[in-house]
């Protein structure tokens, strides 16, 4: 379990130095769940400060490209849960619209400031992670509950399903 949590943590580059608060985490919500997918994401939710930090800008803004709801609401109707885990199973053209667009979005970015993150909502954060990380490693997938509240968020694209509306 706690093995496992670090991992996921380490994986999308997030800094494991304040390690006890993720045993914190494991503590409080082991008795309820061993699910090392659930356990991570609240261990990332209490890493918010550690997270933040990581990705605020010289400006002190987190640079975002968002989805639009009717996106973040596709993605999530396309994860199925079994007994073995959830797993997200969208159209392959969605899946190669989501790449593109957000690789354009995070290059046009990066060219005007720093490295964006996407944010999207904590059901879909870590199947969007998942499905992005070979395609578009540098892109840091984040949820709301991710960052600390007095976070200035400065939207530079929004994806939707069939167009990206862009402000960069």
């Amino acid at each position: 379990g706690v093995q496992k949590v670090v991992q996921n943590v380490r994986r999308e580059r997030v800094s494991i130095r304040d390690l006890l608060t993720i045993l914190e985490v494991l503590a409080d919500y082991a008795p309820m769940t061993k699910d090392p997918e659930i356990l991570t994401e609240q261990a990332r939710q209490a890493l918010a400060r550690t997270i933040t930090r990581q990705v605020r800008g010289p400006d002190g803004e987190v640079p975002v490209i968002v989805l639009d709801p009717q996106l973040e609401q596709a993605v999530a109707q396309a994860i199925h849960r079994t007994e073995h885990g959830a797993y997200l199973a969208l159209e392959p053209g969605m899946v190669q619209h989501l790449l593109t667009q957000l690789g354009q979005a995070a290059a046009r970015a990066a060219a005007v400031t720093e490295q964006p993150a996407l944010l999207c909502s904590p059901v879909i954060r870590p199947h969007v992670r998942r499905l992005i990380e070979r395609q578009l490693p540098q892109l840091a997938v984040l949820s709301p509950s991710e960052i600390t509240p007095e976070a200035k968020l400065h939207t530079l694209a929004t994806i939707g399903l069939h167009h990206a509306g862009q402000t960069v």
